[in-house]
Formats: structure tokens, sequence, C-alpha cells
């Protein structure tokens, strides 16, 4: 019987199993089949945002806590559970990021094991780069470029259910898939272009601290100057009244 029921699990599609068990509480087995199905996936996912090794396994593991809590709001006929899952993932990532107040960056951890890849990516970068190459070269990537290329390259997810992930327009993520594969491309021909910006935006981020506490003290100095005009005013007044 056994044997049977996980034979129909295994059929059943991720929406048809959370339907189930929308319908069903009691069958805490269908919500566990779908945590099998999905955790490898989003391990891989939260660590190429940039999670710690260390930390991944709590932020999945969080991630599927709140999936429970909040079965209710899933509706399998207006999305796929893939969509709603990976939002939940992308969620607990970036509260462990805040939590961390750590950048979203990629340490050097080999998180990419069993990724293959993708073909088209290589005939549309017109590169030939082996899984190693790709990975570590898309780790270099800002966050905002890095995460609907890994959703779109790695993962297999369409425009359409990266928006949904992310919480943007599909013409937003078409744009910075587009960037990202320009991005890419620039990184992995040149690879001190990343270290070379770097520094740039670094230097750039000192001249507007310097600039803006010099606009700051430029600004006390008036305040200080209005404030002592006022008082030297009033103490001629009394002066004159006297």
């Amino acid at each position: 019987m056994k044997q049977k029921d996980s034979a129909l699990k295994k059929e059943k599609s991720d929406e048809e199993l959370a339907e189930a068990f929308l319908k069903d509480f009691t069958k805490i087995e269908l919500f566990e089949e779908l945590i099998l199905r999905y955790e490898p996936k989003l391990l891989r996912y939260v660590r190429s945002l940039g999670i710690e090794q260390n930390l991944a396994d709590d932020v999945v593991q969080e991630a599927f806590i709140k999936a429970y809590r909040n079965i209710r709001s899933y509706n399998p006929k207006k999305g796929k559970w893939s969509s709603w899952m990976y939002r939940i993932g992308h969620n607990a990532a970036m509260d462990s990021f805040k939590k961390q107040k750590k950048d979203l960056t990629v340490d050097d951890d080999v998180w990419w094991d069993g990724i293959a890849v993708p073909e088209t990516i290589t005939e549309e970068l017109e590169l030939k780069f082996n899984n190693q190459d790709l990975m570590q070269n898309l780790a270099k990537l800002e966050i905002k470029l890095r995460e609907p290329l890994m959703l779109n390259y790695i993962e297999a997810k369409s425009y359409k259910e990266i928006a949904s992930i992310l919480r943007m327009p599909v013409a937003t993520v078409s744009t910075r898939i587009r960037r990202g594969k320009i991005k890419l491309k620039e990184v992995m021909e040149d690879p001190e272009i990343i270290e070379t910006e770097k520094k740039s935006l670094e230097k750039s981020n000192s001249k507007k601290t310097v600039r803006s506490k010099e606009s700051k003290r430029n600004l006390g100095r008036e305040i200080y100057g209005k404030m002592k005009g006022k008082g030297s005013g009033k103490s001629s007044e009394k002066g004159a009244g006297k």
C-alpha cells in the first residue's frame, strides 16, 4: 500500500500535491514530498544568491516553515508551486542578509556541483567555457543581474515565472537578463573589469562622502551665521532702547 502511495505521489505534479494537501492537512506526507523535490533546488538557489554554506540549510528550512504556515495563501489555479516556493526562498535569503548585514556576494565555496552548463548560454554569448568558468563569473555579477540569469539559465524559469518570483514586470526581467548577459560576457573576456569597476565606485563614493561632509559644514556655518546675526541684532535693539 505504501509503495502504491509513493508511486502516486511521484506521478502527481507539484500543483496537484499542493492542492491535495490543501484539501486534507492530515496528509503531511504530501507536503514532505514537495520538500524532497525542492530542497536541493532551493539550496542551490540560495547559495547562488550568496548565502554561506553553513547558513544555507537554515535558510531553506525557514523557507519551508514559512511555506507550511502560509500554504492557504497558495492557489494552484493561479500559479506554479515552483514560483511560489522560489519567492519564499528569495525572501528568506534576503532576510538572512539583513540579519547578517552582509553584502550580496557569493563566497568561494563550490556550490555549483552537479549543474550542467546550458548550451543556450554558450551559444548566446558566443564563448566556449566550462562549468566552473561560468559559475565563477556569474558569481561576480551584482545581485540584480545575477539572480535573473541564474533563475533563467540554471533553474530553467521563464521570464514570467522570474517576474512572479522577483515581483517585477516581465519587461524589467527581460532588461536585466539582457544586461546580465552583456556584463557576463565582458567579465569572461576581461576578468579584471569587475575589480576596476569596484575601485571606480569606491572612489566615487569616497568623493560623495567628502562633498557631503563639506556641504554639512557649510550649512552649519550658514546656520551659525544667521543665529549669530539674530543675536547681535537683538543686542543692538536692546542697546538702542537704553
